[in-house]
């Protein structure tokens, strides 16, 4: 999902019921529909690991499952690092409650509280409504962080010369030079802010003019038919920098732009 269909969608959180009791389940549904908040019901564990599930979401869990018991659902989450708001309820007493909540914390899991069953709609209905606040002041506040991290980006860039102050023998020279550097655009799942891989971003650091942007001198290597020289030098340096990847145990997926003329070549 893209930054924008995320900022033209409501800035709320998910909010999830699992409890394979239907009435129960639909009951809790009841009490949040009466403060306008929408639920999705799930009554089986395995049906409610298939969903998209975020950090900004909360999950209220029935500790009592027949599939997979709300102890497992929170290890299965926690293994697959998603760490939605718990909200625990349950018949069983409130020792097995807080023993559920402190497996959970040592999982680095967020319950925000438990409930014993039954309890008062007006509780229920009280915390749900404190935490969906909560969450999603959480997300509305990333999504603004993520914007201001772009648009910090893109102002921290010089805009650097002209093209027509640019020929091609400086740019034959900025290969010879090594003067040709990469940035890497990471490219985020902005639902729960994790890591997907990043782009690789060309850049030539010219030694007067300052950092000059790929449109600036890409459309010249294409017409002097230097693409190639210029793209084997981005590669050389992709490949150093994996290797340090690699080295600090890190997975990421790096993508690097070709030109028709690579291909063509």
């Amino acid at each position: 999902m893209t930054q924008e269909a995320i900022l033209s969608s409501e800035q709320e959180c998910n909010i999830f019921i699992v409890d394979d009791n239907e009435q129960q389940a639909h009951l809790m549904q009841e009490m949040a529909k009466a403060a306008k908040l929408k639920t999705r019901v799930f009554t089986s564990s395995i049906d409610f690991l298939k969903s998209t599930i975020t950090h900004y979401d909360i999950v209220v869990l029935d500790l009592q499952m027949p599939d997979k018991d709300g102890i497992e659902i929170m290890r299965e989450l926690a293994s697959k690092n998603i760490k939605p708001h718990f909200i625990l309820v349950s018949g069983f007493d409130e020792r097995v409650l807080h023993s559920a909540k402190q497996l959970a914390e040592s999982k680095q899991l967020n319950v925000v509280n438990t409930l014993t069953k039954p309890f008062k709609a007006k509780d229920f209905i009280a915390l749900l409504t404190k935490t969906h606040e909560a969450c999603t002041l959480k997300r509305s506040q990333q999504i603004e962080s993520n914007k201001q991290l772009n648009n910090d980006l893109a102002s921290s860039i010089n805009l650097a010369p002209d093209t027509e102050t640019i020929t091609i023998e400086d740019l034959k020279l900025a290969i010879r030079r090594h003067e040709l550097i990469i940035h890497y655009q990471p490219q985020i799942w902005f639902d729960d802010n994790r890591l997907q891989g990043a782009e690789i971003i060309m850049r030539w650091q010219h030694p007067s003019k300052g950092l000059i942007l790929p449109e600036q001198f890409i459309p010249l290597a294409e017409k002097h038919r230097l693409m190639n020289l210029l793209t084997e030098e981005i590669l050389m340096l992709a490949i150093k920098d994996h290797k340090k990847i690699t080295e600090n145990q890190l997975d990421i997926k790096v993508a690097i732009n070709l030109s028709a003329q690579n291909i063509n070549d």
